[in-house]
């Protein structure tokens, strides 16, 4: 079973000190890398200044459970143009203000047919 739990809009962006921010809507997320964890995103509340826009689109966050095609983890979808879009396994689920950080792992597996 897959369900379409968010969509909307989207921005990642990069500060003046080279941090990285995805914005889903207007929720901010850190976006970092951790030496032998991997790459993870931190739930923030401070505001970031952007110093440039690395993309911008539309999202899809999906969760998937009991489908043999995917893997049974949170599925982020960031549309990247012309009909394109790139896959991530958010393997906790989004950071919230409790569980403030989470794994994100780039994949192939891409559930929307329109990518």
């Amino acid at each position: 079973m897959i369900k379409v739990l968010r969509s909307g809009k989207y921005k990642l962006i990069e500060t003046k000190q080279q941090i990285k921010i995805l914005y889903l809507d207007d929720m901010p997320y850190v976006w970092l890398f951790i030496p032998e964890i991997g790459h993870v995103l931190e739930v923030t509340h401070k505001a970031h200044k952007a110093e440039h826009t690395l993309a911008a689109g539309n999202y899809r966050l999906y969760d998937v459970k009991k489908d043999s095609r995917f893997s049974q983890h949170k599925h982020l979808e960031l549309f990247v143009g012309e009909g394109q879009c790139q896959g991530y396994l958010l393997l906790t689920d989004l950071p919230t203000d409790k569980k403030r950080k989470s794994r994100i792992i780039a994949t192939n597996e891409l559930i929307c047919a329109s990518c």
